[in-house]
Protein backbone atom coordinates (compact mmCIF):
# COMPACT_ATOMS: atom_id res chain seq x y z
CA UNK A 1 0.00 0.00 0.00
CA UNK A 2 0.74 3.33 -1.33
CA UNK A 3 0.45 6.92 0.76
CA UNK A 4 1.79 9.77 -0.67
CA UNK A 5 3.55 7.72 -2.50
CA UNK A 6 5.14 6.00 0.45
CA UNK A 7 5.31 2.36 0.78
CA UNK A 8 3.03 1.08 4.05
CA UNK A 9 3.12 -2.06 5.16
CA UNK A 10 1.52 -3.89 8.06
CA UNK A 11 3.87 -4.05 11.27
CA UNK A 12 5.34 -7.68 11.51
CA UNK A 13 5.16 -8.62 8.04
CA UNK A 14 8.66 -9.95 6.64
CA UNK A 15 9.86 -8.60 3.28
CA UNK A 16 10.84 -11.61 0.92
CA UNK A 17 14.79 -11.43 0.76
CA UNK A 18 16.17 -13.21 -3.00
CA UNK A 19 18.82 -15.57 -2.50
CA UNK A 20 22.09 -14.57 -2.74
CA UNK A 21 24.06 -16.07 -6.10
CA UNK A 22 27.88 -17.05 -5.51
CA UNK A 23 29.72 -17.27 -8.77
CA UNK A 24 31.02 -20.44 -9.85
CA UNK A 25 34.78 -21.47 -8.37
CA UNK A 26 36.70 -22.26 -10.87
CA UNK A 27 40.31 -23.74 -10.55
CA UNK A 28 42.74 -20.74 -11.83
CA UNK A 29 45.49 -21.85 -14.15
CA UNK A 30 47.74 -19.23 -15.05
CA UNK A 31 50.21 -19.39 -17.71
CA UNK A 32 54.18 -18.64 -16.74
CA UNK A 33 57.11 -18.15 -18.75
CA UNK A 34 60.78 -18.12 -17.72
CA UNK A 35 63.19 -15.23 -18.62
CA UNK A 36 65.81 -17.53 -20.41
CA UNK A 37 63.50 -18.64 -22.87
CA UNK A 38 60.83 -16.51 -22.87
CA UNK A 39 56.94 -16.94 -24.30
CA UNK A 40 55.65 -14.64 -27.08
CA UNK A 41 53.59 -12.46 -24.97
CA UNK A 42 56.14 -11.42 -22.37
CA UNK A 43 58.21 -9.77 -25.25
CA UNK A 44 54.81 -7.75 -25.59
CA UNK A 45 54.82 -6.65 -22.82
CA UNK A 46 56.26 -3.28 -21.66
CA UNK A 47 59.12 -3.52 -23.74
CA UNK A 48 58.05 -5.69 -27.07
CA UNK A 49 54.97 -3.06 -28.45
CA UNK A 50 52.55 -4.82 -30.39
CA UNK A 51 53.22 -6.61 -33.27
CA UNK A 52 53.20 -6.03 -36.59
CA UNK A 53 50.57 -5.65 -38.83
CA UNK A 54 50.29 -8.42 -41.89
CA UNK A 55 47.56 -6.43 -43.77
CA UNK A 56 50.22 -3.43 -44.11
CA UNK A 57 52.50 -3.49 -47.03
CA UNK A 58 56.25 -4.51 -46.20
CA UNK A 59 58.18 -1.72 -46.22
CA UNK A 60 61.63 -1.55 -47.26
CA UNK A 61 64.82 1.10 -47.48
CA UNK A 62 63.80 2.06 -51.22
CA UNK A 63 60.22 2.43 -50.33
CA UNK A 64 60.44 4.45 -46.88
CA UNK A 65 63.18 7.02 -48.16
CA UNK A 66 60.47 8.04 -50.95
CA UNK A 67 58.95 9.33 -47.79
CA UNK A 68 59.69 13.52 -47.45
CA UNK A 69 59.95 12.82 -43.51
CA UNK A 70 62.22 9.79 -43.58
CA UNK A 71 64.31 11.06 -46.18
CA UNK A 72 64.43 15.03 -44.65
CA UNK A 73 65.62 12.85 -41.19
CA UNK A 74 68.40 10.85 -43.09
CA UNK A 75 69.69 13.76 -45.68
CA UNK A 76 69.64 15.88 -42.29
CA UNK A 77 71.44 13.79 -40.00
CA UNK A 78 74.11 12.68 -42.45
CA UNK A 79 74.56 16.10 -43.38
CA UNK A 80 74.99 17.61 -40.34
CA UNK A 81 77.44 14.65 -39.16
CA UNK A 82 80.05 14.82 -42.24
CA UNK A 83 80.72 19.18 -41.72
CA UNK A 84 82.27 18.46 -38.64
CA UNK A 85 86.05 17.08 -39.35
CA UNK A 86 87.20 13.94 -37.53
CA UNK A 87 90.13 14.22 -35.08
CA UNK A 88 92.34 10.88 -34.19
CA UNK A 89 93.62 10.59 -31.24
CA UNK A 90 95.67 7.44 -29.92
CA UNK A 91 95.94 6.10 -26.20
CA UNK A 92 99.16 5.13 -24.97
CA UNK A 93 99.79 1.94 -21.90
CA UNK A 94 99.38 4.77 -19.20
CA UNK A 95 95.63 5.33 -20.71
CA UNK A 96 97.00 9.02 -22.29
CA UNK A 97 95.26 10.11 -25.50
CA UNK A 98 97.66 11.85 -27.65
CA UNK A 99 96.40 13.47 -30.81
CA UNK A 100 97.62 12.05 -33.99
CA UNK A 101 98.17 14.24 -37.17
CA UNK A 102 100.04 12.06 -39.67
CA UNK A 103 98.11 9.09 -39.58
CA UNK A 104 96.53 7.61 -43.18
CA UNK A 105 93.65 7.60 -41.47
CA UNK A 106 93.80 11.50 -40.69
CA UNK A 107 93.60 12.99 -44.74
CA UNK A 108 91.22 9.34 -45.62
CA UNK A 109 88.73 10.69 -43.04
CA UNK A 110 88.70 14.36 -43.63
CA UNK A 111 90.33 15.17 -46.95
CA UNK A 112 90.18 12.45 -49.83
CA UNK A 113 88.59 8.65 -49.10
CA UNK A 114 89.01 7.23 -52.28
CA UNK A 115 90.46 8.60 -56.00
CA UNK A 116 88.51 11.26 -56.77
CA UNK A 117 85.61 11.00 -53.83
CA UNK A 118 85.54 13.57 -51.00
CA UNK A 119 85.89 12.19 -47.86
CA UNK A 120 82.60 14.26 -46.84
CA UNK A 121 80.65 12.71 -49.17
CA UNK A 122 81.60 9.21 -48.26
CA UNK A 123 80.89 10.03 -44.38
CA UNK A 124 77.56 11.79 -45.26
CA UNK A 125 76.54 8.27 -47.06
CA UNK A 126 77.81 6.13 -44.70
CA UNK A 127 75.78 8.03 -42.04
CA UNK A 128 72.55 7.96 -44.35
CA UNK A 129 72.66 4.65 -44.92
CA UNK A 130 73.27 4.37 -41.34
CA UNK A 131 70.54 6.23 -40.70
CA UNK A 132 68.01 4.29 -42.77
CA UNK A 133 68.74 0.99 -42.72
CA UNK A 134 70.70 0.44 -39.28
CA UNK A 135 73.91 -0.59 -40.81
CA UNK A 136 76.17 1.06 -43.37
CA UNK A 137 79.69 -0.52 -44.86
CA UNK A 138 83.16 0.75 -46.56
CA UNK A 139 85.77 -1.41 -47.47
CA UNK A 140 89.10 -0.22 -46.05
CA UNK A 141 92.33 -2.28 -47.50
CA UNK A 142 95.66 -1.76 -45.78
CA UNK A 143 98.73 -2.23 -47.57
CA UNK A 144 101.74 -4.75 -47.01
CA UNK A 145 102.83 -2.17 -43.41
CA UNK A 146 99.29 -2.32 -42.37
CA UNK A 147 98.10 1.24 -43.15
CA UNK A 148 95.13 2.10 -44.67
CA UNK A 149 94.96 2.63 -48.47
CA UNK A 150 91.46 4.12 -48.66
CA UNK A 151 88.20 4.14 -47.75
CA UNK A 152 85.75 3.40 -50.47
CA UNK A 153 81.67 2.63 -50.17
CA UNK A 154 80.70 -0.44 -50.61
CA UNK A 155 76.74 -1.27 -52.23
CA UNK A 156 74.39 -0.95 -48.73
CA UNK A 157 71.84 -3.34 -50.22
CA UNK A 158 74.29 -5.63 -51.73
CA UNK A 159 76.97 -6.82 -48.93
CA UNK A 160 76.33 -9.77 -46.68
CA UNK A 161 77.84 -10.50 -43.28
CA UNK A 162 78.94 -14.36 -42.40
CA UNK A 163 79.97 -15.99 -39.71
CA UNK A 164 82.93 -18.38 -39.73
CA UNK A 165 83.29 -19.46 -35.57
CA UNK A 166 84.89 -15.91 -33.78
CA UNK A 167 85.94 -14.34 -37.45
CA UNK A 168 83.52 -12.29 -39.45
CA UNK A 169 83.52 -11.81 -43.41
CA UNK A 170 81.91 -9.81 -45.94
CA UNK A 171 80.68 -10.23 -49.27
CA UNK A 172 80.04 -7.61 -51.53
CA UNK A 173 81.23 -6.09 -55.33
CA UNK A 174 84.20 -3.10 -54.37
CA UNK A 175 84.50 -0.11 -56.87
CA UNK A 176 86.12 -2.05 -59.84
CA UNK A 177 83.42 -4.86 -59.98
CA UNK A 178 85.58 -7.27 -58.48
CA UNK A 179 83.59 -9.66 -56.07
CA UNK A 180 85.62 -10.14 -52.63
CA UNK A 181 85.07 -11.79 -50.02
CA UNK A 182 87.60 -9.71 -46.77
CA UNK A 183 87.61 -9.68 -43.30
CA UNK A 184 86.19 -7.73 -40.51
CA UNK A 185 89.85 -5.69 -40.40
CA UNK A 186 89.02 -4.26 -43.67
CA UNK A 187 85.89 -3.42 -43.54
CA UNK A 188 84.26 -0.37 -41.63
CA UNK A 189 80.76 -1.56 -40.63
CA UNK A 190 78.46 0.87 -38.50
CA UNK A 191 75.69 -0.73 -36.97
CA UNK A 192 72.97 0.65 -35.35
CA UNK A 193 73.02 -0.08 -31.40
CA UNK A 194 71.67 -4.02 -31.25
CA UNK A 195 68.63 -4.75 -28.97
CA UNK A 196 68.86 -5.44 -24.89
CA UNK A 197 67.15 -8.95 -25.09
CA UNK A 198 69.95 -10.71 -27.19
CA UNK A 199 71.76 -13.06 -24.56
CA UNK A 200 75.07 -12.81 -25.34
CA UNK A 201 77.64 -10.19 -26.42
CA UNK A 202 78.34 -11.91 -29.56
CA UNK A 203 74.35 -11.83 -30.18
CA UNK A 204 74.33 -8.08 -29.90
CA UNK A 205 77.39 -7.63 -31.82
CA UNK A 206 75.80 -10.10 -34.53
CA UNK A 207 72.23 -8.72 -34.42
CA UNK A 208 71.14 -5.98 -37.13
CA UNK A 209 68.50 -3.70 -36.16
CA UNK A 210 67.12 -1.10 -38.58
CA UNK A 211 65.05 2.01 -37.78
CA UNK A 212 62.20 0.88 -39.68
CA UNK A 213 62.37 -2.54 -37.99
CA UNK A 214 62.04 -0.47 -34.85
CA UNK A 215 59.32 1.20 -36.05
CA UNK A 216 56.81 -1.69 -37.62
CA UNK A 217 56.98 -2.98 -34.22
CA UNK A 218 56.18 -0.56 -32.19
Amino acid sequence: MKFFGLDISRAGQVEPVAARVEPPVMDASAETSGTMSPEPWLQDIGWGGSRPNKRLPRVTPQRAEQNGTIFACCNNIGGDLSKVPLKLYQRKDDGQEVRVRDHPAVYLLNRESAPGVPAKLTRFALVYAWALRGNSYAYSPRDGGGELEMIELAPQGGCTMLRAGRERFYDFEDGAGVQRRVPSRSMVHIRLRPPRRCRTIWARAMTPRSPLRISRKS
